[in-house]
C-alpha cells in the first residue's frame, strides 16, 4: 500500500479540497471581536457531509463539500466585521463647533438636519434645549429618513463646560422644531423601524398637505415620547386635507405622555378638512398612552366653503387610546358637524379615557362621531360635551364601566336598541339621561364628582385631586360616589386599583388605574 504522507507531522489529507483544520476554524473565529454563531440549515446529505479523518495522528481535520473554501469563510467573517460599528452618541447645540465626532456639547453640530442625516442604525442624538427653526417653501423643516434604530432626545441644558463624564447632563430644558419662515410642516419621519423621539415641541408649521406639525409616513415601530404638538396651522386646498397637528400614514406609531394641542384645520378652495390633532389613516396603527389631545380645532374658512369634523382626531385605520384625555376640542362647522373630540370610521378603543367640554357647533357630534368601523369604552368618563356625548352613525359600537352624562341634547344618540328599547352592548354604565337604566348593571345616579376639571369619583376614604393621572395628590371627600365598586363583577380585573378597593371595579375613567378612588 502507497503512503500518504508529504512531510514530517503534516496531515496526510492536506492536498484534499475541501480540507479544514478545526483548530484552523478556531484561528478564524478568534481574529474576530465578535461571537459567531454558525447556523444549521436542513440537515446535509451523506455527501455533503463533513467527515473527520485522522483522528490518530493527535489531530482532527474536517472535509468539507468541494463548494466550501477557507476563502468564502474568511470573507463572509470580514462582512460581518465590517457591518457591525459601535453606537454613536452625537450632540446637538446651536453654539457647538461642528467638530466630528460631535460627541461633546462643546463640539456639537449646530443643525439638526446634520444630525438626523449623520446618524447611524444604534445612535442617540442628544438635542440642546433650545430653538431650531428653518425656513421651508412647501417641503419640511426638517426631514428624518430611512432611519433604524435611532433615538432622539432633546431637552438637555447643554453646557459646554459640561465635564465629559457628566454628558449628557441635566435635561430640564426645551427643545423646540419650528418653521421660520415661509411655508411647511415642521418633521417629516418617512422610511424609519424602531426609532423614538423624545421631548420635543414641534409648532409653527403652516402647510396645505397632509400633516402640518408632523407627518409620519411609511414607518414601523415609531414612538414619540413627551412630546407637544402645537400652534400649527392646516389649509385644506390639496388632496390629502388631514392632520393639522400629526397625522399617520400606512405606520405603526406609539405616542406616550405626548400632547397634541391647539392645532387648527381650515378649509380652503371647498375642500373639507379633518383631524385638526391627529389623523390616521386606513393602513396605519396609533396606540397612546397616558396622552392629551385638546384645543383643537376644525373651524370654517371665512366664507370659501367646505368645512369637516374631528377636531380632536379622525381615525380611519387603528386607534387605541389609554389613560387619555379628549378635552376643549371643537368641530367648528354650524351646517354639518363629525365629531369635536374625534371621528371613527375604523377601530377605535377608548380604555380609561376622559372625553369632556368639547364642542359641535352643529350640536350633533361634540364628543365622538361614531360614523361606521368598530368602537369599543371600557372605564371612560364622557361628560359635559356641548350638546351630544357619543352619536352613532353607523358600524358596531359597545360600552361598559363608563359615565355618560351631562349633555344638552342626548347622552347616546342613535344607538341601537333592542325592541324593549334596551342598548343591548352598553353594560354596567352610569347614563344621565336614564338610557338603560336598572338593566345590564347600568344606572342613573349622579358620580358625585370631586370637581369638573379631572372629574374623579368623591371617597371618604380616598380621592385623587388636582390631577388626571398623575400630578395629583389624595385627599378625603366629604361624600362617597355610588359609582364606586359598581362596575362589571368578578372576574373583572380591579387589582391596579389601590387599597381599600373593596374587591370590585369603579364605574369611570380612573376604574382599574392607580388613581382610582377608594372604597
Amino acid at each position: 500500500m502507497r503512503e500518504t504522507r508529504n512531510r514530517a507531522g503534516a496531515c496526510p489529507c492536506a492536498e484534499r479540497p475541501g480540507h479544514l483544520h478545526a483548530k484552523d476554524e478556531v484561528k478564524v473565529v478568534l481574529k474576530t471581536s465578535h461571537r459567531i454563531a454558525i447556523m444549521k440549515p436542513s440537515t446535509p446529505s451523506a455527501s455533503q457531509r463533513p467527515r473527520a479523518l485522522s483522528r490518530g495522528s493527535g489531530h482532527e481535520c474536517l472535509h468539507l463539500p468541494p463548494f466550501t473554501r477557507l476563502p468564502a469563510l474568511v470573507l463572509l467573517l470580514a462582512g460581518f466585521c465590517a457591518g457591525t460599528t459601535a453606537a454613536k452618541d452625537i450632540y446637538v447645540a446651536t453654539n457647538g463647533t461642528a467638530s466630528a465626532p460631535y460627541a461633546t456639547w462643546a463640539t456639537a453640530l449646530p443643525d439638526v438636519q446634520r444630525a438626523l442625516n449623520y446618524a447611524s442604525p444604534g445612535d442617540t442624538i442628544y438635542l440642546a434645549g433650545q430653538t431650531f427653526a428653518k425656513f421651508a417653501d412647501f417641503g419640511a423643516v426638517f426631514t428624518w429618513k430611512n432611519a433604524k434604530g435611532v433615538t432622539v432626545r432633546g431637552g438637555y441644558e447643554a453646557s459646554p463646560a459640561l465635564p465629559l463624564a457628566d454628558h449628557p447632563g441635566a435635561r430640564n430644558a426645551t427643545t423646540v422644531w419650528t418653521l421660520a419662515d415661509g411655508v411647511g410642516r415642521v418633521l417629516t419621519m418617512d422610511s424609519l423601524s424602531n426609532c423614538v423621539l423624545e421631548q420635543v415641541t414641534l409648532c409653527g408649521g403652516a402647510n396645505t398637505d397632509l400633516g402640518v406639525g408632523v407627518q409620519i409616513t411609511n414607518c414601523w415601530n415609531v414612538t414619540l415620547a413627551n412630546c407637544c404638538i402645537s400652534n400649527n396651522v392646516h389649509r385644506g386646498v390639496y388632496s390629502k386635507p388631514c392632520g393639522g397637528g400629526l397625522a399617520v400614514w400606512k405606520s405603526t406609531v406609539v405616542l406616550t405622555n405626548t400632547v397634541i394641542a391647539d392645532n387648527r384645520t381650515t378649509p380652503g378652495g371647498g375642500v373639507p378638512v379633518f383631524g385638526a390633532g391627529l389623523y390616521v389613516d386606513p393602513d396605519s396603527v396609533v396606540r397612546a398612552t397616558r396622552c392629551r389631545i385638546e384645543r383643537n380645532s376644525v373651524t370654517t374658512g371665512g366664507g370659501d366653503g367646505g368645512g369637516g369634523g374631528g377636531g380632536g382626531f379622525f381615525n380611519q385605520g387603528t386607534l387605541e387610546l389609554y389613560e387619555t384625555v379628549l378635552l376643549n376640542n371643537i368641530s367648528g362647522n354650524p351646517d354639518y358637524g363629525f365629531g369635536a373630540a374625534g371621528r371613527n370610521s375604523g377601530r377605535l378603543l377608548l380604555r380609561n379615557c376622559l372625553v369632556a367640554k368639547n364642542k359641535d357647533l352643529h350640536a350633533i357630534s361634540d364628543g365622538i362621531h361614531l360614523g361606521g368601523g368598530s368602537a369599543t369604552f371600557v372605564n371612560c368618563t364622557i361628560v359635559d360635551n356641548h350638546g351630544v356625548g357619543l352619536y352613532y352613525a353607523g358600524g358596531y359600537v359597545a360600552m361598559t364601566n363608563c359615565i355618560v352624562r351631562g349633555h344638552a341634547r342626548a347622552d347616546l344618540l342613535s344607538f341601537p336598541k333592542d325592541r324593549y328599547g334596551v342598548m343591548p352592548n352598553v353594560w354596567y354604565s352610569s347614563i344621565g339621561d336614564g338610557q338603560n337604566n336598572g338593566w345590564q348593571g347600568c344606572l342613573t345616579a349622579d358620580p358625585l364628582f370631586a370637581d369638573s376639571v379631572y372629574y374623579h369619583l368623591q371617597s371618604t376614604a380616598g380621592c385623587y385631586d388636582n390631577g388626571f393621572f398623575t400630578g395629583g395628590a389624595w385627599s378625603n371627600s366629604a361624600a362617597t360616589s355610588p359609582l364606586i365598586d359598581r362596575g362589571f363583577p368578578s372576574p373583572n380585573n380591579y387589582s391596579r386599583e389601590p387599597e381599600p378597593n373593596g374587591g370590585w371595579l369603579n364605574i369611570g375613567a380612573y376604574g382599574h388605574t392607580e388613581v382610582a378612588s377608594k372604597s
